[in-house]
């Protein structure tokens, strides 16, 4: 990365939550920079998703092995907007594709996971450091990962056309990934109420 590069990974780094996920999207990130508004339109659905099967009443009362809907990290939850942009950063012309440029290299870094902008885009980018990963983890967690968290097993199963223990095993594997890798450096301790 270059020096313009290098001051523009540490604002990225420096709007991180507590648990290594991005706080705000890149493009909010983006008009920040340039003193833009952001555009307020939705994400767009990845190309070529595979829409998610409903869910049952009887489902929702279920834990998927290896992953909990209760546990996943929200990455903006309790933020409120971007951090200041640091003046070296201000005066330097960045497009967004140069902010998803420099992303892509702090996704590189350690721990895995890191800087990710949701729970899917963390475990792809685990699975995607691993040569080994069988394609059906990546199936899953790309398409199905609402599907799994949701318990919908058997429809997943059905969907990809596998065994529900293939599906079973799969879900085992991708529930030991790291779904908050920045965690482990995280200095807020937690203090209950006795």
């Amino acid at each position: 990365l270059s020096p313009e590069e290098e001051k523009l990974a540490e604002y990225i780094i420096y709007n991180l939550n507590e648990v290594g996920y991005l706080r705000y999207p890149l493009a909010e990130l983006w008009a920040g920079l340039t003193g833009q508004k952001a555009a307020e339109s939705p994400e767009s659905p990845t190309p070529g998703a595979v829409p998610a099967i409903p869910v049952t009443p009887a489902e929702k009362e279920k834990d998927a092995p290896g992953l909990s809907p209760d546990e996943m990290p929200s990455p903006t939850a309790g933020e409120s907007s971007p951090a200041p942009v640091p003046e070296e950063v201000k005066a330097a012309a960045f497009s967004l594709e140069d902010l998803e440029k420099v992303l892509k290299a702090i996704q590189q870094l350690d721990p895995p996971g890191v800087a990710a902008r949701d729970l899917r885009e963390c475990l792809l980018i685990q699975l995607d450091r691993d040569p080994q990963t069988p394609y059906l983890h990546r199936l899953l967690v790309s398409h199905f990962l609402d599907d799994l968290l949701n318990n919908r097993l058997p429809q997943v199963a059905k969907a990809v056309e596998v065994s529900l223990d293939e599906v079973k095993e799969a879900l085992l594997n991708i529930g030991r990934l790291n779904h908050k890798p920045g965690a482990l450096y995280c200095n807020e301790q937690t203090n209950y109420v006795s």
